[in-house]
């Protein structure tokens, strides 16, 4: 029976990199009965979508701020710091957190959930970053890192193609853990349909068919 209204999915833009297309593709060939609205926005406005109800569920990686919201986590998600091999900071002995003070870094726009996370563990270790460009664009980020203008850091997810074939290298984390959940937010009063719902169950069990 095919539903006139589409579930209304927005992701944040990382999932939308690496999680929004593989889910999309396993509804389309498991549900095809399901139309659904896809958008990326930063988390920020996805809140902010969520509680006008111009979306019903979201994908994010940021923390949530309204009390209106509810979210459940579905993908556990580290970022790494990438450099190019080029880089002087690749040859660098980095043993302590104090060896990562003033990176050069490109980092998301504000409102971004990486950046937010980013920000946040450098302040908890007193580390200060040289911010050399401001990118609402992960593709755009890893070029520049790959042209050696200046390190990043980014989901594992999002760069293992590229470390694997050496056009970038992890740099280590001394005592440092980017972690965080990719999670599933919808409003609290929000009526989940039956496909949302089901929708809901697909993404709190991705890790069976990623």
């Amino acid at each position: 029976m095919q539903h006139s209204l589409p579930i209304r999915l927005g992701a944040s833009i990382t999932i939308g990199d690496i999680f929004l297309v593989e889910l999309l593709t396993y509804c389309r060939r498991t549900r095809p009965d399901w139309p659904i609205l896809s958008a990326i926005h930063n988390t920020e406005e996805l809140e902010q979508f969520l509680i006008e109800d111009k979306l019903d569920l979201a994908l994010v990686e940021g923390r949530i701020q309204s009390p209106y919201l509810v979210s459940r986590p579905i993908l556990t998600d580290y970022l790494t710091l990438i450099a190019s091999p080029e880089s002087e900071w690749s040859r660098k002995a980095i043993t302590a957190p104090q060896d990562l003070d003033g990176l050069p870094v490109f980092v998301r726009e504000q409102g971004s959930g990486t950046r937010d996370l980013f920000e946040r563990v450098l302040e908890a270790h007193h580390l200060t970053c040289q911010v050399v460009g401001v990118y609402n664009n992960s593709e755009a980020i890893k070029k520049a890192v790959m042209a050696n203008l200046g390190l990043a850091v980014l989901s594992r997810r999002l760069v293992q193609d590229e470390i694997k074939t050496g056009r970038l290298v992890e740099l280590p984390l001394p005592d440092l853990e980017f972690k965080r959940h990719f999670r599933l937010v919808h409003h609290k009063n929000k009526y989940l349909t039956q496909p949302m719902q089901n929708l809901i169950s697909i993404c709190c069990h991705s890790e069976e068919w990623l």
